[in-house]
């Protein structure tokens, strides 16, 4: 899926992490072949080519990983959207050169938006999908990894994996413990205006997943101006305004989807989506100095900030 994956164990339990990696390895590899929009025979790409045309019968896997799009976009009032793509086309982080050129006109967003985006446009029935209008797309760029990761996750417990981490490119669930010594696992959240420091960590068990959605993996300059990968399905344009947003949730799919969700919403109606999901907690980074972190209260127990961020925390009220 165009990032690095991992499975990590207890020393005490090494033994048992060759038979954990084929079968994390084998899943994966049969989702990406499914999932890719850069594998032109995945089913999203059938059900892309064939949009305005024709049902697409689908997995039950893709079908159950469709239907969790559609959920979290109405939760969302489609601040997620994975019919998202022809928007990353027209600004070029799809299928594009990355040679330099100007920004799509306000006009081309405007028929993009009218014609090809829309999450209710996906129509979902007994293993099928269905685009309805011609040149719509779907890309599971937001949400596909943390599926993937839950999807591993029970495999593995369903081998007798108590004490396991899975890490898919930043899309991370845990259980159990990382050793006897341990009462969790320890995870780094990536400070965004510096790659090589952490703005503190977490702690997480007991089937916990944590995601984060930031400006500043992925993203274009054009005419010299920084364009983030995360793109607003509503307004057309590229996300500003943002820095990064972790989610901690019982579920990888939902940390995925909720990341990028509110990175899209925002700080005040980021905090009203989030609001919505049970043991669900976020960490929001505007994108301005001097850093400061925006949390809700039920990350306290869970995070620890650096030291010199202990008095840069926010926290998210009505």
């Amino acid at each position: 899926m165009g990032t690095y994956a991992s499975v990590s164990i207890p020393s005490t339990e090494k033994y048992n992490l060759a038979k954990y990696y084929e079968i994390a390895s084998d899943s994966m590899s049969k989702m990406e072949t499914r999932f890719s929009i850069f594998r032109k025979s995945s089913e999203i790409n059938r059900i892309n080519f064939n949009a305005g045309k024709g049902p697409v019968p689908v997995s039950s896997e893709t079908f159950d990983l469709l239907q969790l799009a559609h959920f979290y976009s109405e939760a969302t009032e489609g601040c997620f959207d994975i019919t998202v793509a022809p928007l990353m086309q027209l600004w070029g982080f799809i299928n594009n050169n990355k040679t330099s050129y100007r920004p799509p006109t306000e006009q081309s967003i405007a028929e993009v938006i009218k014609n090809q985006i829309g999450y209710k446009n996906l129509f979902l029935s007994n293993n099928s999908a269905y685009l309805i209008k011609t040149n719509m797309m779907i890309d599971l760029g937001g949400i596909a990894k943390g599926f993937a990761v839950d999807v591993c996750f029970h495999k593995l417990q369903q081998q007798g994996a108590s004490n396991i981490m899975i890490n898919l490119g930043g899309n991370i669930r845990c259980a159990g413990i990382p050793s006897k010594n341990s009462s969790a696992w320890k995870i780094g959240i990536r400070d965004p205006f510096e790659k090589d420091k952490i703005i503190g960590t977490l702690l997480l068990t007991a089937g916990q997943a944590v995601a984060t959605s930031g400006n500043y993996e992925k993203f274009r300059v054009i005419e010299g101006k920084r364009y983030s990968h995360i793109m607003n399905p509503i307004s057309g344009y590229p996300v500003e305004g943002m820095a990064s947003v972790t989610i901690i949730a019982s579920s990888a799919t939902e940390a995925d989807a909720l990341s990028t969700a509110l990175f899209v919403a925002g700080i005040t109606n980021g905090y009203k989506i989030i609001k919505k999901f049970k043991n669900c907690h976020a960490i929001m980074i505007p994108d301005k100095s001097p850093l400061t972190i925006y949390m809700d209260e039920g990350v306290n127990g869970i995070f620890t900030p650096i030291p010199r961020l202990v008095n840069s925390i926010k926290y998210l009220t009505k």
